[in-house]
């Protein structure tokens, strides 16, 4: 399963950047719960280490303002933390976590990933937190992807039975906006703060790719023709892109299925067996 489009969106997306130790802060009067060094250690993810050079009192003084922002949104003993480290060139502070209620989830994705050789970093349950003089937190974004997935898988199965659908890449996993800005409200999981048709078809600031599998003996004119009736799907849940693909074993989606991520599913560069046809649909508007 080719992984490298992802992985490239992702890097363009969410700008990861390397460590430096020259530093300052700014913006940090008011008051916090202060975060100590074994307090932050406490939290760290089993079989992950932190950089002793990221969490001088400077830096701790930071990351106590994005941990106190993630303890009163997500909840303290709501996740692990995956790294934390200091970006010269933007002068920010980044912690990276993973929720537990996610755990088991990362840890299938990075199994798969290690399988492929592909960097653990690409993985989509590892949440993205930065600070400069602003928070930004791809907190609420994650919940808002994995919301909107549930709520279009829900309706893909309710309204076309005989296909299996999954997902190959959803923007808000790269997403980190400022969430001040953003004024959620009470709703952080609504996927409609961002995604809108206008947005999405006239303005081209998403995009979302699925698969969508059928059964043997489709043919390539029926796969175009059930893709049409699904556009006005589609269109609710601003889908950009979507890949078709026509299976040629009766016991190709127990495979598919056996091999599924929450996201980031891809066969169509890939050569696999049980797969006989494959199309690609770009969903637009006007």
């Amino acid at each position: 399963m080719n992984k490298t489009i992802i992985f490239t969106l992702m890097i363009l997306s969410t700008m990861v950047f390397t460590s430096c130790k020259s530093k300052t802060t700014s913006n940090l009067d008011y008051n916090l719960t202060a975060y100590t060094y074994d307090d932050i250690k406490a939290k760290v993810l089993e079989g992950r280490s932190l950089d002793s050079d990221n969490l001088n009192e400077s830096d701790l003084k930071v990351y106590s303002k994005i941990l106190n922002y993630l303890d009163k949104h997500a909840g303290a003993d709501s996740y692990y933390i995956y790294d934390a480290y200091y970006v010269n060139t933007t002068n920010s502070h980044v912690v990276k976590v993973v929720l537990k209620d996610y755990y088991d989830n990362f840890l299938s994705i990075n199994e798969h990933l290690t399988s492929k050789g592909t960097a653990a970093t690409g993985n989509e349950s590892i949440i993205m937190l930065t600070y400069d003089k602003n928070l930004s937190s791809g907190y609420e974004p994650f919940l808002m992807a994995r919301n909107w997935f549930s709520e279009l898988k829900s309706e893909f199965e309710n309204d076309f039975s005989d296909y299996h659908m999954n997902s190959f890449y959803i923007q808000l996993d790269y997403m980190v906006p400022n969430p001040i800005k953003e004024s959620y409200g009470e709703n952080n999981t609504d996927w409609k703060h961002f995604y809108t048709e206008e947005k999405t078809y006239k303005k081209h600031l998403y995009d979302n790719s699925i698969n969508i599998y059928f059964p043997v003996g489709t043919t390539k004119e029926d796969m175009n023709e059930q893709i049409s009736t699904m556009k006005p799907l589609f269109y609710k849940y601003c889908v950009t892109t979507v890949y078709g693909y026509i299976l040629n074993t009766k016991d190709a989606l127990d495979k598919i299925k056996l091999d599924e991520l929450m996201t980031g599913n891809f066969y169509y560069y890939s050569d696999v067996d049980y797969i006989s046809e494959k199309a690609e649909y770009r969903i637009t508007k006007g």
